[in-house]
């Protein structure tokens, strides 16, 4: 499209407030529109434009004009420069609030990583500025931004003369979060007089999270300092080791202080416990159970029942009170504790307590299964659920509570139920969930078709026999698909591929594919190729994909399949087809069958490559798994270019394809680019790439994440990932100054020696079978 600049220019660089108002918005929604070169040509004099239309302008034409912004803040050519994020940061100085204030909220969304100090350089001077207001706006920026580079400059503002300076300094390096901060931080809070600083030190600490200050904090206990700052901190920063002075405060008469303290307990019960779900490793989880098993004395027990039980109090206190008593197990809360759910049905924390108890919860609980409150049957429900997938071995009444959910009106309760029904796996399910089928197969078909079909095959086709109808047109192609998992022969089915109702067929030609049957693929290879039927078409591709999956190598003929499905991949009509041949054609590719040769599959993977760019978000993924198989070297300089992918699902797709090329430099060198530059929300699925990659080259990247709460889950299954080959580089990071990622690698190594003991013993069992 021809684009005028000019245009806009003599608009928005009039003096009318209206027209140059106007013409921001007309600008702002053409950006959405122009093509990337145009952008590529023009963006330095848009974003000057859009950024001279931010000034005197309502908060809700800044939000469009923004938008704008934002979406050239996201190009690469524009995130790469330098002189965009300068111009951002310069507002920062400007007379228009309105300005600052978008300008800064861009930069906190676009989430740069790393700025260099030339772009910095307005608020390093704005730190030494003599105007007191100055400094601290130019604090306030830096934290907004998280400049990790600017860190010397701010601790040397630690020594700044007024306090409001130093209370914003102290704030700032809280909120950019470099462990490097805290001894100066440490040294401030010991030595600096102002309690307001005290306040913001504690904070910073908390918010670094660095366990190192934990020792300072708890001989700060018993000291003039602000407790409820302290208390906060030593909660935020989840070492076990504060757990019995933050016990000694809830005997504390300040119910204030007393509910920070039940608070800082539970949110490091929390990080504990979630350290744990990740690692799988349980030692701290444990001592921090009999930790607490000592600190809550019978008088702070008895406190903390008071307080579930205490209508007067807010709920985070009543559910906190209430998380602490489960973790050790306390019954006498457990009544208490249910009877929450009466008053904050669904509540995260008060469910948690409750599944603590696991089966001994479960005659109060039941108590509700038929409340008038929907949100409490849910609550149930979802008890039910936990339970269910906790227990060992088969519970009648279990399962007859769940049986009693599918019932319900509620559809929410229904498929709770479903799911957990289906960890039961138990055939008394087959009869009530056919009857229950047939009565509402279009609002509960595909769940309970789900849920019967890992039953036995023997059981589940003579229950779908005796209960079918054909003709229940409604029901029948339900009942199709789960005869199709009972196994029954191929030819029971192909009656009904030209029965008159569109979902019959379809159910009957995706019942062969449920068969795992070789004789059904000759039946199938006509819907392939036909282009008559886009809803049979798509059924077959399906089919075919599973027949695939459960024969594998078994597969006959597979040049013929190949052939039919190809054929497909050229006659595509839609979207929905194109997606399913993508995925049959990889689950056949996957095997390299002998007659199926690379030139084959080359011309596969280019016609995969060639169609991305081109379709829906929705059929990129789709075309992006389909790649897993088929992907090679050659494939590289294409697929570096889809890092581009917005997206979080398409970014997912792409690092993973990453993780299929060989572990040479170039593919490293992106790899790393990725993790410290992508955007901040895509940053974990390269982290998985490198683990998936056994880079170990990339171990010092990747320990200092284990520090960070946002990634360590993924930081540590990478270097789980790497194995045996990561320890040499592991052995240094166990003495590094920050307990975190001591605690951090410890667990790593623990974990990395677990799995090979698993191992170990599974060999060492089955050599002992065969002897």
């Amino acid at each position: 499209m021809t684009f005028d600049l000019e245009k806009y220019e003599d608009a928005i660089m009039s003096q009318d407030d209206v027209q140059r108002t106007n013409a921001g918005l007309e600008l702002a929604e053409t950006v959405s529109h122009l093509d990337r070169e145009t952008l590529e040509r023009f963006s330095q004099p848009l974003v000057d434009l859009l950024l001279k239309s931010l000034r005197k302008t309502d908060w809700e034409f800044r939000s469009l004009i923004s938008n704008a912004l934002l979406i050239l803040g996201k190009l690469d050519f524009v995130a790469k420069s330098t002189w965009f994020w300068k111009k951002l940061i310069s507002t920062y100085t400007d007379v228009d609030a309105g300005l600052r204030s978008s300008a800064m909220d861009l930069l906190k969304e676009l989430g740069r990583s790393e700025y260099s100090l030339e772009i910095l350089e307005p608020l390093i001077e704005g730190l030494r500025n003599s105007d007191k207001d100055m400094r601290i706006l130019s604090a306030n920026t830096l934290a907004l931004i998280r400049a990790r580079e600017v860190l010397p400059m701010l601790l040397e503002a630690l020594h700044d003369e007024n306090a409001n300076v130093v209370y914003s300094v102290a704030e700032s390096l809280g909120d950019i979060g470099d462990a490097r901060a805290v001894p100066a931080l440490m040294e401030l809070l010991v030595t600096h007089s102002d309690e307001w600083v005290h306040v913001a030190t504690l904070e910073a600490l908390g918010k670094i999270g660095d366990q190192r200050v934990v020792d300072l904090l708890l001989s700060l206990v018993k000291k003039e300092v602000v407790v409820d700052p302290l208390i906060n901190a030593l909660g935020v920063l989840g070492d076990s080791r504060a757990i019995p002075v933050l016990a000694q405060y809830l005997k504390e008469e300040d119910r204030e202080t007393r509910e920070l303290a039940v608070k800082a307990l539970v949110t490091i019960w929390e990080e504990v416990e979630n350290i744990a779900s990740f690692t799988g490793v349980r030692y701290e989880l444990d001592e921090t159970r009999q930790l607490l098993q000592r600190a809550l004395t019978p008088k702070i027990k008895n406190t903390l029942l008071q307080d579930v039980q205490n209508d007067s109090l807010n709920e985070d206190i009543r559910e906190g009170s209430a998380v602490l008593l489960s973790c050790i197990g306390y019954q006498n809360a457990l009544v208490p504790t249910v009877g929450l759910l009466e008053k904050f049905p669904l509540s995260k924390r008060v469910l948690y307590a409750i599944g603590q108890y696991e089966k001994r919860a479960f005659p109060a609980v039941i108590a509700f299964h038929h409340h008038s409150n929907d949100l409490i049957r849910q609550s149930v429900a979802v008890y039910l659920q936990q339970l269910a997938t906790r227990i060992d071995g088969y519970d009648s009444q279990l399962e007859q509570s769940l049986l009693q959910l599918l019932d319900d009106e509620n559809p929410v309760l229904n498929h709770l139920a479903f799911d957990a029904l289906a960890s039961l796996k138990s055939s008394a399910l087959l009869s009530p969930c056919l009857d229950l089928l047939k009565r509402r197969p279009e609002e509960l078909g595909e769940r309970i078709v789900a849920l019967l079909a890992t039953l036995p095959k023997r059981s589940l086709s003579r229950a779908i026999l005796e209960k079918m109808e054909t003709e229940d047109e409604i029901s029948l192609p339900y009942m199709l698909e789960l005869l199709g998992y009972a196994g029954e022969p191929v030819e029971t089915f192909k009656k009904f591929f030209k029965h008159a109702n569109p979902q019959v067929q379809e159910a009957s030609i995706l019942a062969i594919g449920y068969t795992g049957n070789a004789a059904g693929i000759p039946l199938l290879l006509p819907f392939i190729m036909s282009r008559q039927n886009s809803l049979a078409r798509c059924a077959a591709a399906q089919s075919l994909q599973r027949l695939i999956e459960a024969l594998g190598t078994g597969v006959s003929s597979p040049r013929n399949v190949f052939d039919a499905l190809f054929v497909m991949l050229n006659t595509y009509r839609n979207e929905e087809e194109l997606a399913l041949v993508a995925q049959a054609m990889s689950t056949l590719c996957r095997y390299r069958y002998p007659d199926i040769s690379e030139v084959n599959l080359a011309v596969v993977r280019g016609r995969f490559l060639d169609l991305v760019p081109i379709v829906s978000n929705e059929t990129k993924i789709e075309l992006l798994h389909a790649l897993h198989s088929l992907i090679d070297m050659s494939s590289f300089e294409t697929i570096r270019e889809f890092r581009r992918f917005s997206p979080r699902e398409l970014q997912e797709m792409v690092a993973s394809l990453y993780s299929q090329f060989d572990s040479e430099l170039r593919v490293l060198a992106d790899v790393a680019d990725m993790i410290s530059h992508a955007e901040y929300a895509f940053r974990k699925y390269w982290i998985l790439a490198a683990g998936n990659l056994s880079a170990t080259e990339l171990t010092d990247m990747i320990v200092p994440l284990l520090a960070e709460p946002d990634f360590r889950a993924e930081a540590f299954q990478a270097l789980v990932r790497m194995g045996k080959a990561v320890l040499p580089r592991l052995g240094k990071w166990l003495d590094h100054e920050d307990p975190r990622i001591q605690k951090m690698i410890a667990l790593v190594l623990s974990r990395i020696s677990q799995d090979n003991i698993d191992k170990f013993c599974k060999v060492a069992l089955h050599s002992k079978r065969r002897r």
